[in-house]
């Protein structure tokens, strides 16, 4: 594909002939937005909005936050047709080659010359010149494309040439090159007819996007989690749209395996409440409805569309991707197993109150990760009841990226911020020698056993910690921890939970917007003794985009036993909207089974796993 890239002869692009859709097209895009109640409404509040702040002010920071803007208010005109809004966004293009700088500060150090932040701001300027199509004159055009050549160009040459940015190179796996590298390939469309070095820039733009897609796990997800895989796999697939429009189908990027499998890292990963099991440094509401909505309808995957339409995009590109006749579908599996990432999903079905698990035992050397092995989420009822903290904002100069050591003293990234266990008060460690992995997933009748092992997460504290969750439908769930330590250590289960929690006995009851979870401990057994902690720690620090103080917290509570062992066993029994005495647990002789609530299932141990039987 690249070299086919390089050896095309691009022609100029036909009158009308828009970077993502037709002019033409426009019609169509209102007529639809027309008929989604309040979307006009939302479009025009939003641009409305801009329009009472100046178009010459540029945010010196975060100048791709003003590009940003720039093509928000050319999108509402693309798809309103407000004159204003397009007005506005000319002269916000024109104030962005005012700063002296288009490189993030926070990647100064990182990079040498061109940083992905570059490449989404030329991406904005080549859509704002495109969407506002004859408002620009051809002389005005030529201009802009002179400007384009200094800032983007030409950097992105030398960025891509002989001595290449981290990003580009070919062994690096971040989600950094398709970011850069398809925003930077929109651009090149956009700007193709100006530039004799098109050919070959846009040949390295192809390729940064093809080798990220290579890298694109079997089962289509990425571990940097749902919405930084998604918010980025969406500028390559953009840049994709534009190329093959350019090319008038000749060069066709959608037809790289990965993108026949990748939307349901999206889809099975998403809760029946309307969010995203967000894992690592991701927030839980899904951010990739255009990317989601354009493999849908090259796939013709209605579950996949069915996901998009869930968090549709309001913009011009969404409804021109929203295909009537790709009817929505309900995903025929339950249970989604993606090996790579070590994440599983279990669910009790697809209806809006059903109960959603999602399961994390993974490495923790990639971007964004968190030490977060064999820990787990817990939604039912729409509502929330153990949660994966949301995404804390970015603090560079405080070494939120550190991984070898700042960065694990912010809770939302470490352990502590994870429904999985401290040993001595310590966390895991980072690194490729101290993975987690799943080691058992399998489903019986209306059963599913997950286990995951993080003996390699806690070097110097432990030897094994394998967990096994089992998941009973509709709303039962046991969770077994077999660990041995280096030596005699302390314990802490954590539970990190939504909404409010309270005790009954031995027994912990969280509810959140009327939906009730009861927590229930069996093992340890309380001859030496047991403590229960309500935990809430609150974080104040610098975020180095905005260089202002935010403020985060963290709520768990923790269960140990008083007394340091060599090895533990740890067993609750969770019940949604259950009562506090169902539960039949029977031990002796150093053997245990517990009869779970409401159903003839009887769990018994079994290795360092679960078993059930009748």
């Amino acid at each position: 594909m690249v070299e086919a890239v390089m050896n095309f002869s691009f022609e100029n692009r036909p009158e009308g002939h828009g970077l993502l859709f037709d002019r033409t097209d426009l019609g169509a895009v209102r007529k639809k937005a027309k008929a989604k109640e309040g979307l006009l409404e939302r479009v025009n509040q939003r641009c409305s909005e801009l329009l009472h702040s100046s178009p010459d002010e540029v945010d010196t920071l975060q100048v791709y936050i003003s590009s940003g803007e720039a093509f928000v208010m050319a999108d509402g005109f693309a798809v309103t047709g407000e004159p204003s809004f397009a007005a506005w966004a000319k002269r916000r293009v024109e104030a962005l080659f005012t700063a002296e700088a288009w490189m993030a500060p926070v990647h100064v150090r990182a990079c040498r010359i061109f940083d992905h932040c570059m490449g989404n701001i030329s991406a904005h300027v080549a859509l704002v010149h495109d969407y506002l199509g004859d408002i620009y004159s051809d002389q005005e055009s030529e201009c802009l494309a002179g400007q384009m050549r200094d800032k983007f160009l030409v950097p992105f040459l030398d960025a891509t040439g002989d001595e290449p940015e981290w990003w580009f190179r070919p062994q690096r796996e971040s989600n950094w090159k398709i970011m850069t590298c398809g925003d930077s390939g929109t651009a090149l469309c956009g700007f193709h007819q100006f530039w004799p070095e098109s050919g070959e820039a846009l040949a390295r733009a192809a390729q940064g996007v093809v080798q990220t897609l290579d890298k694109v796990a079997p089962e289509g997800d990425w571990p940097e989690g749902v919405n930084y895989w998604f918010g980025t796999l969406f500028l390559g697939l953009r840049f994709a749209r534009a190329l093959r429009r350019l090319s008038e189908g000749a060069l066709n990027l959608f037809e790289h395996p990965a993108l026949r499998k990748t939307g349901d890292f999206a889809t099975m990963l998403a809760t029946p409440g309307g969010r995203i099991y967000n894992f690592n440094d991701n927030d839980d509401t899904f951010g990739g409805g255009e990317a989601l909505a354009m493999l849908a309808v090259e796939h013709g995957r209605g579950d996949w569309m069915e996901m998009a339409r869930r968090t549709p995009g309001e913009t011009a590109l969404f409804l021109a991707c929203d295909d009537p006749k790709l009817k929505n579908q309900t995903p025929p599996a339950t249970l989604a197993c993606f090996p790579r990432t070590g994440v599983a999903t279990l669910r009790s079905g697809w209806e809006p109150n059903g109960t959603f698990i999602g399961f994390k035992c993974g490495p923790s050397n990639v971007g964004h990760s968190h030490l977060d092995a064999n820990s787990f989420v817990v939604e039912s009822g729409g509502q929330s009841l153990v949660l994966e903290h949301s995404y804390w904002p970015q603090a560079h100069f405080l070494g939120f990226f550190d991984s070898s050591r700042d960065r694990w003293n912010f809770d939302g990234p470490g352990t502590v911020g994870h429904s999985t266990l401290l040993i001595d008060g310590q966390g895991q460690s980072h690194g490729p020698d101290f993975p987690g992995m799943l080691s058992d997933i399998r489903e019986e009748e209306d059963a599913v056993i997950v286990s995951g092992d993080a003996s390699a997460c806690y070097p110097g504290l432990l030897k094994k910690y394998v967990r096994t969750l089992l998941f009973v439908k509709p709303g039962t769930i046991v969770v077994r921890d077999v660990v041995e330590c280096d030596g005699e250590r302390h314990a802490e289960w954590l539970l990190q939970y939504a909404g409010k929690i309270r005790s009954e006995g031995v027994h912990s009851i969280i509810e959140n917007a009327g939906i009730s979870m009861t927590v229930t401990p069996f093992l340890p057994d309380r001859h030496f003794g047991w403590r229960t902690s309500d935990v809430e720690r609150v974080s104040v620090y610098e975020c180095s985009d905005t260089r202002k103080d935010v403020t985060q917290t963290i709520r768990y509570r923790s269960f140990s036993p008083f007394r340091k062992a060599i090895s533990f066993e740890f067993l609750f029994g969770i019940s949604i909207g259950g009562t506090t005495d169902d539960w039949i647990f029977e031990a002796a002789d150093g053997q245990w089974q517990l009869a779970l609530p409401d159903c003839s299932y009887r769990v018994v141990p079994d290795g360092e796993g679960l078993r059930t039987g009748r």
